[in-house]
């Protein structure tokens, strides 16, 4: 983060007041010029269900991670 500015978190919990937003509130709040892009990935706020093809529905997949670098990137 210190050499490019940018973080992206993936996490398969849901993202609020999760782990993730955890670390990406401590690393902008302690870069104090405020130029740090960031971007979190995580599960929709839904139970995780325990049927595989509904699971891939509920967690993030690949694209998800692909389309957050992307965001943070431009």
């Amino acid at each position: 983060v210190r050499r490019t500015g940018r973080l992206v978190v993936v996490e398969e919990a849901t993202g609020a007041w999760g782990f993730g937003a955890e670390v990406v509130a401590a690393v902008t709040e302690a870069n104090e010029a405020g130029t740090i892009r960031a971007a979190r990935v995580a599960a929709h706020p839904l139970a995780i269900p325990n049927a595989r093809p509904a699971e891939d529905v509920v967690l993030p997949g690949v694209q998800d991670v692909i389309l957050a670098f992307h965001r943070v990137l431009q």
